[in-house]
């Protein structure tokens, strides 16, 4: 059920995130943009709407408490029974559809890896090399990248999580100009030095959860999109309008070489990006003075988004019964025709009893205190504040000892002294009656005897 608000939560944001985001990122950072589209990504495998079950103890209700769905007629308790029976295979196969897709992408990506690695060759090149040192000093990367050919990719990428790939087409190597060259690797160090495939890598995995919903792939793809995207501003920032021509033209160059083979491009990030679409919406970003976006506008933003996750997560919370009502399976179904609905019951005025204000009220021991007449033996009560106070019993009529009584914590003890000059004393947990005056005593606590007695 939390999955399934989740997925609630997650698509009213998504669904204002896509209507907006491409408006917004003309005056914020496509960084930010990132950041909002993980957010939203958040939203559909979080379940933000416990936050406010919290106070509410919805949890703890519904867990004590059976779901009653009163329906009108026969018939619509027949149709929501199947319903609702249907829906209870539901868990099973979404559970099943997760370890299928999880199972299916882990082993993609490890076969493609292997694959990789048993294809691939270091570059042996003077230009490749002295351009490779150039622009790790210029990105200040200190990861451990392999840049290696392999004559089974057709595009330029970056893979690997813990060691990183740069991985070139072979029919490529010697056709690149040094600028060519230079503009490949600053691309896929720019990738690198932001954990770019691993984030790739992940939305693939977390899609395997959400393998049923469209809404999540738009934001993966939406999210591919925006990472090239940021990367491109980030390598062209200071490139005058020639030089980005330069790498538009690069980048078609490199789809036309690379457009008939994509089905691994979900576990790696590419400098040509994953549909044409792409291509030309990154274009049109890398060749546009775009206004920078300043903190102000940046904040302003980042807060307006975390507000309408706050009223997407009580959306979803407000449809908390109706999802219940659906998915659990400790629902009864009734007939409105054929139930009578009692809202409670009555109690008379003299069966209510009084409640009185005290210091301490619990349920009266069975045993009570009763004082001896003996002059050898004294009793005494201690209270939890240090006064002590000796007790001759309860001085109050019999009629009056049934009330409720208002009882106090006290330790009670009984003293005796015996023939023999010594006494022994008997100390009691105990409570006591402030209103008559009765003491009742529990469990003894310890009995003290001494020789001879002192007191």
């Amino acid at each position: 059920m939390l999955a399934v608000m989740a997925s609630i939560c997650g698509f009213m944001f998504s669904i204002v995130y896509f209507l907006l985001a491409r408006f917004v990122y003309q005056t914020i950072s496509s960084k930010l943009i990132i950041m909002i589209n993980i957010i939203a990504v958040c939203s559909f495998l979080i379940p933000f709407c416990m936050i406010l079950f919290i106070p509410e103890e919805t949890e703890v209700f519904f867990g004590d408490y059976n779901i009653v769905v009163m329906l009108s007629n026969e018939w619509e308790c027949f149709v929501f029974e199947k319903i609702h029976d249907f829906i209870q295979y539901i868990n099973i196969i979404w559970l099943l559809g997760v370890i299928f897709f999880l199972f299916l992408n882990i082993y993609e990506y490890i076969t493609f890896v292997q694959k990789l690695k048993k294809k691939s060759f270091h570059i042996q090149d003077d230009t490749w090399e002295i351009i490779i040192e150039k622009v790790t000093k210029k990105w200040n990367c200190n990861k451990k990248v392999h840049i290696v050919g392999n004559p089974e990719i057709f595009e330029p990428c970056v893979v690997g999580i813990k060691e990183h790939y740069i991985i070139i087409p072979a029919k490529l190597i010697d056709r690149l100009t040094a600028e060519e060259i230079e503009l490949i690797l600053s691309h896929e160090f720019f990738h690198i030095k932001h954990n770019d495939a691993l984030l790739n890598f992940l939305m693939v995995l977390l899609t395997s959860f959400h393998w049923f919903n469209p809404i999540f792939y738009f934001l993966r793809q939406n999210l591919y999109e925006y990472i090239e995207i940021n990367c491109d501003e980030a390598v062209t920032h200071d490139f005058d309008e020639e030089k980005k021509m330069l790498y538009c033209k690069l980048i078609v160059k490199i789809i036309e070489e690379s457009k008939q083979y994509k089905k691994w491009k979900s576990y790696v990030v590419c400098i040509g990006g994953s549909s044409k679409k792409e291509y030309f919406r990154r274009i049109e970003c890398i060749m546009s003075k775009k206004r920078k976006g300043n903190i102000v506008k940046n904040v302003a933003v980042l807060t307006v988004a975390c507000a309408w996750l706050f009223e997407s997560t009580a959306i979803a919370k407000n449809m908390d019964f109706t999802i219940r009502q659906l998915f659990s399976n400790r629902v009864d179904i009734t007939n409105a025709e054929t139930t009578e609905i009692i809202l409670g019951l009555e109690i008379p005025e003299e069966e209510v009893p009084e409640v009185r204000d005290a210091s301490y009220i619990e349920p009266i021991p069975e045993n009570q205190l009763i004082v001896e007449d003996n002059p050898d033996i004294s009793y005494k009560l201690f209270f939890e504040d240090g006064t002590s106070i000796p007790y001759y019993g309860a001085e109050m009529e019999e009629s009056r000892a049934s009330h409720v009584h208002t009882l106090k914590n006290t330790t009670a003890t009984k003293h005796t002294k015996l023939k023999d000059g010594s006494c022994e004393t008997k100390y009691y947990e105990a409570r006591y009656c402030v209103d008559c005056g009765m003491v009742f005593y529990d469990k003894l606590i310890e009995t003290v005897t001494k020789n001879p007695c002192n007191h």
